[in-house]
């Protein structure tokens, strides 16, 4: 991957996962989580990555032999979302992340989603901690 191509990755990983939370609250408001209350429900993972696949695609200098970059992106993010946080956690944090009001805590997960978007993307295991 060259350098330029690796700038534009991580640019896109870091607006796009944002967006994607955004975007996710707006599609799964009213939805309830699975009935352990734990993970997210197959339809809030289909929203989640399909928001992010489609902000990714859209994002200045993405053109379409980059596509692909976006998936793996969107899906390695979403693989580590349901790791650290549950469905109703992620809506908190989507809620947040609009209001301006997100914790330490959660700015924290928003940037384990990122870090394993980009871990991903640049052919690296994400960052455990």
């Amino acid at each position: 991957m060259t350098p330029r191509t690796r700038m534009i990755v991580a640019f896109v990983v870091c607006f796009v996962v944002a967006a994607a939370v955004a975007g996710w609250l707006a599609m799964s408001s009213g939805k309830k989580p699975d009935e352990a209350g734990t993970g997210w429900p197959p339809t809030s993972r289909a929203a989640f990555v399909g928001n992010c696949i489609e902000q990714c695609r859209k994002s200045p200098g993405v053109t379409p032999d980059k596509y692909p970059l976006c998936d793996r992106a969107c899906t390695c993010s979403a693989d580590e979302g349901e790791k650290i946080m549950t469905a109703p956690e992620l809506d908190s944090i989507a809620q947040a992340v609009a209001k301006g009001t997100a914790t330490a805590e959660q700015t924290a997960k928003m940037e384990r989603l990122k870090a394993a978007g980009m871990s991903c993307v640049m052919g690296s295991a994400p960052v455990q901690k």
